[in-house]
């Protein structure tokens, strides 16, 4: 109890130093159990199945004339009996199909239709693979037939009030109507899931009812059939080599022909999230490398904030020479002081400790709103190892300020002069450069990041996203749908705040899903694959593609045997855009429909279609009236017009008038829309997450910085103010004095920037080798750290500069 006395005894004699030594502490702190307990959570996904480090998911890369043609998170569904009949040590296996939008309703309750993005077919095996606990109904016979079904527990509040609904109808439309029977009930999947289900149909229903035609279970070409296996995880390279070798032999001759190949690779299901391996993930994942980025930045910050806990308790124990003097005298050994030193650690560590737990505690329920997303708190083994190795780590960096105080010559000190060797000063000196090198690391870090997320965001495309509302197309299919969409239309384009309205399957922005195989008649040119996107009338209009040849689609001509390319497409066979018109094309479809001519009647600019890419897309328009495939999810895309004060309220009104005639339209269809610059936006969350992370911490590394400063400022101009006194005695003037000490730090910042330099340069072209698509580094980058590191300087001790410059000599000649 007598030292505890004696260290807030202690505290109290120098208080601003103190406070600033435990918040710049807590705040390093606070930071790093935050990331690192942001990482832990998403490291954590899927690790709630049984046995997850046993599943893994069967990832297929295609390649056409030797490159890399798609990589896609599923594989072709003969594979699963083919894995079945000759993998001896599988133990369990599930595969799914994600088949667009369903509209759902509860058939006994009218106006209850709701569209739902998460629902999926899956077959009769898939709780054996997923932890997805059923709390009603039978998880073993829930998906072994035709038209059953298995929902979330929120789905059955949603749609009967009550999870008892085993038993009860369920009506779907996606391409056609079907009425399933609830067989089970399972718990909503948790938010560390890569897979979040909220209707599971079963995948004989697509088999039997859906696509009866369709010979799936042997359809060697379409590879989006997501598939889990559960193996011994030892065994994993030798299954995959096996799989492949099966493949190989049993339809490898089959894509050779078409100069085509493909690889298979087993993906562990817990590192889904955090390694996405293409951009049809089931669930936005996160990248690697930028948790990576995280741990690094938040070390760095926990770093600087050690550095100033060294720094500030070596200021305050210099204060301290005649009371370790007097203690020496006294008979206290050197034992006893590093002892009553390392308690004042503690307890300091303790308090910033108990102040980060605090502020984490208070902003806990405001960070995942303010973030965006959902995050769990992971409290485990490696949470408690974090705490105690801050503690211990505090601790330990208090060795240094305690050996130095420790050491001091009782004689010396009395007479005032501590015996401070060159190598302590030089050690206290670096450590003073290396806190103001990690500032502008740190600022230039939050300058680079905030440019390369705006970049991908704001990155000229081709097209106009800007003012463009987006309404998911009717799923119900009611009668006339064809002649109710064009009324639709025409109906919209009479508001004088709608420009253009058309229909268009794939966004700027969306996962390409369709490629087909196309030629030019007359060209020795061998097949190449295109991506195929099925429009309406005017959707040039409504997305500003620039018409560089021919024209586009028009209700003027008989166009049931036209297409429009891009001119990426026209350049893939080498032609230039008005060289390729009227040429007729070869187009690969379907078994049911072997193959379309049809003739190309104009040429529209490029556009980025994929985000994180600048390479162009070969793309193909044709028009969804007059090509078969229901199967493709469309998007009413509408232009609206409106400027000035009162756009939101503009805004506002129209989609109310929208809706309104939706439901005129198409009453049995849930309204849907999304603004189009919104949704481009979504596919850079992982970026925006990212980015406000490290803007945060940065400023939090940045105020420590100053606070550290400020304290260390304070204590060096305190013990020279009898210097500065002598001074003006002298003659010299306040603002010289004051321009002096400004001077001596600015240099400080300087030195320490450039150091800065090139290991700012070698960390930013590292993490920026993680895009494909980035910024260059500029002059804002690199002047930025300096001029906003200078201006922290500048504020933290300009104030103390103009106090002790400005003080009677009188006084400054009496100070001690």
């Amino acid at each position: 109890m007598k030292n505890w006395i004696q260290i807030l005894r202690n505290f109290k004699k120098q208080p601003l130093i103190v406070l600033v030594n435990i918040c710049g502490l807590a705040l390093g702190m606070f930071i790093f159990i935050l990331i690192d307990r942001y990482i832990a959570f998403e490291n954590s996904f899927d690790n709630f199945h049984q046995d997850s480090e046993s599943i893994f998911r069967v990832s297929t890369t295609r390649y056409a004339n030797g490159e890399v043609f798609h990589k896609n998170i599923g594989a072709m569904p003969p594979l699963m009996p083919l894995i079945e009949e000759h993998i001896g040590d599988l133990n369990s296996h599930a595969l799914i199909y994600y088949d667009g939008s369903f509209t759902v309703q509860n058939p006994l309750v009218p106006n209850s239709a709701f569209e739902e993005g998460k629902a999926y077919y899956a077959d009769r095996d898939f709780f054996e693979i997923f932890g997805f606990e059923v709390i009603k109904g039978d998880q073993i016979h829930a998906l072994d037939a035709p038209r059953k079904a298995a929902i979330s527990q929120l789905s059955a509040l949603k749609y009967f009030g009550t999870e008892d609904v085993v038993g009860k109808i369920l009506r779907t439309t996606g391409q056609i109507e079907v009425n399933y029977q609830i067989t089970a009930v399972y718990a909503d999947p948790p938010v560390n899931s890569h897979f979040k289900p909220e209707f599971l149909f079963s995948f004989d229903t697509y088999l039997n009812v859906v696509h009866p035609d369709w010979a799936v279970r042997t359809n060697w070409i379409w590879n989006d059939f997501p598939i889990y296996i559960k193996i011994p995880s030892e065994k994993r390279d030798e299954i995959e080599e096996k799989i492949n070798h099966l493949a190989q032999d049993t339809w490898g001759n089959l894509y050779k022909e078409r100069n085509v190949d493909f690889n298979f690779h087993l993906q562990p299901i817990r590192s889904i999230h955090t390694h996405p391996e293409a951009f049809n993930e089931l669930e936005l994942g996160t990248n690697h490398s930028m948790l990576t980025s995280l741990r690094i930045a938040s070390w760095l910050t926990l770093i600087l904030a050690w550095i100033n806990f060294i720094n500030l308790s070596t200021t305050k124990f210099l204060g301290r020479t005649k009371e370790v003097g007097i203690r020496k005298i006294l008979g206290a050994s050197k034992t006893n002081l590093i002892y009553q030193f390392l308690m004042e650690f503690l307890f300091t560590n303790l308090c910033a400790l108990g102040l980060s737990l605090l502020l984490l505690h208070n902003l806990l329920p405001i960070i995942p709103i303010w973030l965006g997303f959902d995050f769990i708190w992971i409290i485990d083994p490696s949470f408690w190892l974090v705490l105690i190795g801050l503690i211990l780590g505090g601790v330990f960096i208090g060795l240094y300020p305690s050996l130095i105080v420790s050491n001091f010559k009782a004689a010396k000190v009395l007479k005032g002069r501590p015996n401070i060797s060159k190598k302590g000063k030089n050690l206290r000196t670096a450590l003073v450069y290396l806190q103001f090198i990690i500032t502008p690391i740190m600022i230039g870090g939050t300058v680079l990041v905030y440019q390369q997320t705006n970049f991908l965001m704001n990155r000229e495309i081709g097209v106009n996203v800007d003012k463009v509302l987006s309404i998911s197309g009717p799923r119900v299919n009611e009668s006339n749908m064809s002649l109710k969409q064009d009324y639709f239309k025409q109906k919209l384009e009479e508001s004088p705040n709608i420009s253009n309205v058309s229909n268009i399957m794939l966004l700027p922005g969306d996962n390409i899903y369709w490629k087909s195989n196309f030629k030019v008649y007359g060209d020795s040119t061998q097949t190449q694959y295109m991506t195929v996107n099925l429009v309406e009338y005017d959707f040039e209009k409504a997305l500003d593609f620039k018409v560089l040849s021919g024209r586009s689609f028009s209700p003027t001509f008989q166009d049931s045997a036209t297409l429009v390319i891009n001119e990426s497409a026209a350049k893939m066979w080498g032609y230039e855009p008005h060289d390729i018109l009227n040429k007729t094309m070869w187009w690969r479809y379907s078994p049911n429909y072997h193959h379309f001519d049809k003739k190309i009647i104009g040429v529209v600019a490029d556009h980025k279609q994929l985000p994180y890419t600048d390479e162009n897309t070969p793309m193909v328009f044709s028009l969804r009236r007059y090509t078969p495939a229901s199967f493709a999810s469309t998007q009413f895309i509408v232009k609206l017009e409106y400027s000035g004060q009162n756009a939101q309220e503009v805004v506002q009104s129209e989609i109310a008038q929208i809706e309104n005639l939706w439901q005129e339209s198409f009453p049995s269809n849930s309204f849907n829309y999304t603004f189009l610059d919104a949704e481009f936006e979504q596919k850079f969350l992982s970026e925006i997450k990212f980015g406000k992370l490290f803007k945060f911490f940065s400023f939090i590394s940045i105020l420590i910085a100053a606070m550290g400063l400020f304290g260390l400022s304070s204590f060096a101009i305190t013990i020279r103010t009898k210097e500065f006194g002598i001074r003006k005695s002298l003659g010299a003037m306040a603002k010289d004095i004051s321009l002096m000490i400004i001077i001596q730090y600015l240099k400080l910042t300087s030195i320490a920037y450039c150091l800065a330099i090139p290991i700012l340069y070698f960390v930013a072209s590292s993490w920026l080798e993680n895009y494909s698509l980035r910024v260059s580094l500029n002059a804002e980058f690199f002047l930025l750290p300096l001029i906003i590191s200078s201006f922290i300087c500048l504020i933290s001790i300009i104030q103390q500069t103009i106090k002790v410059s400005t003080k009677n000599p009188v006084e400054s000649l009496r100070h001690e």
